[in-house]
C-alpha cells in the first residue's frame, strides 16, 4: 500500500546541527555530540542515537533546602550519550537563547533545558515590597551555553530602559542581568475596592538596563519544585525529662585494680605501666587545680556561645561589624582591646583546663564508650583552646571553607569517604544534643538542681546547637556524595546559607537566642556542674 500527502516531508527532522534547535515552536532538538545537557525531568518525547537519563537529585542540601522552603526549583535529569534529543514540556511553546558569561532570573516553572557548563541556584529577589511574603525567589542561570525556556504563547520582550515598565507577576517568565525588580501595589481606589478589585492589586515594576520577557497567559504555577508532606505528631515524655531526674551522688569510676596481673571489670590484665598511668590520671583529675581550671572552662564556654548569638544577630538583620558566624568569627570580636585580651587569655587557660580534665577522664574510666567520649571532648575542648589562642597572638585565619586542602581531600576516593565519615560523626552529636535537650538529660552533668530558668535555657540551648550541628554534618555529607568542595560548609556557611532563606532573619535570630541560652546554661554549669 501507498500512503499518500505531505505529513511526512512537511514535518521531517531539521537538518540544524547547532547544539539547540527549534524542531518547531514546541518541539526543541538537541544534538547531544556537544556534551552532556540538562533537561526537565520527563521532558524527553523522543531520541535518535544512544541516550542515557540520569536524576541527580536537587543539586546538593543547600539548593534542597531552598527548594523545600522556597517553593522555587527547577527538576532536572542529566542527559548524555550521543545522537539526537526532542524535548517539549505540555506543548508550551519554547525559547532558546546563547548565554556569553552571563545571567538571567528565570522562573523555575519555564526552565526546559541547558549546557552542562551553565549553573543554576536559587536567589532571593532584591525587592522591598517582597519582604511582605517573606521574600521572592527565582532561578538563576549563569555561564556560557544555551539555554531553553517555554511560555505559555509567543512572548514580548520588553526594554526596561526606554520607559518605566510593569507586568502581572504571573505573566513574567524572565530578565536579563541588569534589571532591578520591586513590588507595585495598585489598589485601585477605595471604590474599585469595595466593587470587588481590579485583580491587578500587585504588579511587578522593572528598571536598570536589560530586557524582561512577558508571555501572554497569567496561569503559570510560580515554582518547579515538588510539593512536601508534614507529617504532625511530637516526642513523649520519656524517662529522664525533668520531672522525673534524679539527683545522684557523685558518679562512681570504674577503678583499675592496683594488684598488677589482676583483670579488671571486663576481663583485661592490667600491667604496672597501666597501674601507674592511671594514678597519675585520678589524682590529676581530682586535683583541685584541674577543678576549677574545668570551671573556668565552662565558663569560656559561656562567653564563646554569647559571642556567637550576637554575631549571628548581626548576621541576621545586617548590622555593621559583622563577621565569622563561627568559633573563630565570635572570638575575634574580643581582641583589639585589654579587657577583651584579658578574657581572651582567660578562654585559653579554660579550654585547655577541660581538654587536661577530659584526658584523666579518658584514662580512668572503665567503659570503652566512656573513654571515646571523654578522649572526643578532650579533641574538641583542645581545638577551642587552640582556635583562642591563635586569635589573642593575632595569627588567627579567616576565609572560605571548600578550596585548597578541602578541594584536594575531595578529588580522591579516600577523601570523600572521609568527609562522609566527619559528617555522619557531626549529624550523630548533632542527634545526641537535641535528645539530650529535649529529654533534659544534662541534668545528669549537675550536681545539684540549678533553678528553673537554668533547665529552660539548657534545653533550648541543647536543642538549638543540635540542630546546628545537623546543618553542618549535612553539608559535609552532601559535599562527599557530589564531591563538590564547595558544599562542605562549616557553622558560619550552614548560617549564612540559612540566611538566603524565606524568613532568614527570623531563623537566625531563633538561632541566635538558642546559642545565648546554651551560653547562659554553661555559666549555670561553671558553678553546678560535676567535675
Amino acid at each position: 500500500m501507498t500512503i499518500h500527502g505531505s505529513l511526512f516531508t512537511d514535518f521531517q527532522e531539521n537538518t540544524s546541527q547547532d547544539p539547540f534547535s527549534l524542531q518547531n515552536k514546541k518541539l526543541l532538538k538537541i544534538q547531544m555530540g556537544y556534551g552532556p545537557v540538562w533537561a526537565l525531568t520527563g521532558s524527553m518525547v523522543a531520541y535518535q542515537g544512544d541516550v542515557k537519563f540520569v536524576n541527580t537529585g536537587s543539586g546538593g542540601l543547600d539548593k534542597f533546602l531552598k527548594s523545600k522552603l522556597t517553593g522555587e526549583g527547577v527538576n532536572m535529569m542529566q542527559c548524555t550519550g550521543t545522537g539526537e534529543l526532542f524535548v517539549a514540556n505540555l506543548a508550551s511553546e519554547i525559547q532558546v537563547m546563547y548565554l556569553e558569561n552571563d545571567m538571567i532570573s528565570v522562573n523555575g516553572a519555564n526552565v526546559l533545558a541547558f549546557s552542562s557548563s551553565i549553573e543554576w541556584d536559587i536567589h532571593r529577589v532584591q525587592a522591598r515590597g517582597g519582604m511582605m511574603a517573606g521574600g521572592l525567589f527565582n532561578v538563576s542561570l549563569r555561564g556560557t551555553g544555551y539555554v531553553a525556556i517555554t511560555t505559555e504563547g509567543e512572548p514580548v520582550a520588553l526594554d526596561v530602559a526606554s520607559a518605566p515598565t510593569f507586568a502581572d507577576a504571573h505573566a513574567v517568565v524572565m530578565w536579563t542581568s541588569g534589571v532591578s525588580m520591586d513590588i507595585r501595589v495598585d489598589t485601585g481606589g477605595l471604590k474599585s475596592m469595595l466593587r470587588g478589585g481590579t485583580g491587578e492589586l500587585l504588579q511587578m515594576a522593572f528598571g536598570g538596563q536589560g530586557y524582561v520577557l512577558v508571555q501572554p497567559s497569567e496561569s503559570v504555577v510560580t515554582g518547579g519544585a515538588q510539593q512536601t508532606q508534614q507529617k504532625s505528631g511530637g516526642l513523649r515524655r520519656q524517662p529522664g525529662d525533668a520531672a522525673e531526674v534524679r539527683w545522684p551522688g557523685r558518679h562512681a569510676r570504674h577503678l583499675i585494680p592496683p594488684v598488677p596481673g589482676r583483670r579488671g571489670p571486663y576481663g583485661a590484665k592490667v600491667s604496672v605501666m597501666e597501674r601507674t598511668v592511671h594514678a597519675a590520671a585520678s589524682q590529676a583529675g581530682d586535683s583541685q587545680v584541674v577543678e576549677k581550671g574545668a570551671r573556668l572552662g565552662f565558663a569560656a564556654s559561656g562567653l564563646l556561645h554569647l559571642l556567637i548569638a550576637w554575631v549571628i544577630l548581626r548576621l541576621a538583620w545586617g548590622l555593621p561589624g559583622g563577621g565569622q558566624a563561627d568559633q573563630q568569627g565570635a572570638l575575634s570580636t574580643l581582641a583589639g582591646s585589654g579587657v577583651g585580651s584579658l578574657l581572651l587569655w582567660l578562654t585559653v587557660i579554660g579550654f585547655a583546663f577541660l581538654a587536661l580534665w577530659q584526658v584523666t577522664e579518658a584514662l580512668v574510666r572503665g567503659r570503652a564508650g566512656d573513654r571515646l567520649k571523654a578522649a572526643g571532648k578532650a579533641a574538641v575542648y583542645g581545638a577551642l583552646a587552640w582556635t583562642a589562642y591563635t586569635v589573642v597572638n593575632g595569627s588567627g585565619s579567616g576565609g572560605g571553607e571548600s578550596g585548597g586542602p578541602t578541594a584536594t581531600l575531595m578529588s580522591t576516593t579516600g577523601g570523600r569517604l572521609l568527609f562522609a565519615a566527619l559528617g555522619l560523626t557531626v549529624v550523630g552529636v548533632g542527634v545526641y544534643h537535641v535528645v539530650k535537650g529535649w529529654r533534659s538529660r544534662f541534668l545528669r552533668d549537675l550536681r545539684e538542681h540549678p533553678g528553673t530558668w537554668t533547665i529552660r535555657a539548657g534545653r533550648v540551648g541543647y536543642i538549638a546547637k543540635g540542630i546546628a550541628l545537623l546543618l553542618v554534618g549535612g553539608f559535609l555529607v552532601s559535599a562527599a556524595a557530589t564531591s563538590r568542595s564547595d558544599q562542605a560548609k562549616g557553622l558560619d556557611g550552614a548560617l549564612r546559607t540559612v540566611a538566603e532563606l524565606p524568613l532568614g532573619a527570623l531563623l537566625l535570630t531563633l538561632a541566635a537566642v538558642g546559642f545565648a541560652a546554651y551560653g547562659a546554661y554553661s555559666f549555670a554549669r561553671a558553678r553546678f556542674g560535676r567535675v
